[in-house]
């Protein structure tokens, strides 16, 4: 292995994990303001979140 493929990896990985922060963050801002507006918690986000998932993972 060398460095380049060394670094390669690590900026992959790096890409993989962004990508993952952004869906949480977008998520629990998400709750953040439904629940500051509204003062409950909607339930409903998980289940937006499944079926968009499955949607992605079936195209």
């Amino acid at each position: 292995m060398g460095v380049s493929e060394i670094t390669n990896i690590a900026l992959m990985q790096g890409f993989a994990g962004l990508s993952l922060f952004s869906v949480l963050l977008l998520m629990g801002l998400g709750l953040a303001i439904i629940f500051g507006q509204m003062g409950v918690i909607n339930m409903a986000h998980g289940e937006f979140m499944t079926i968009g998932a499955y949607t992605i993972y079936m195209a």
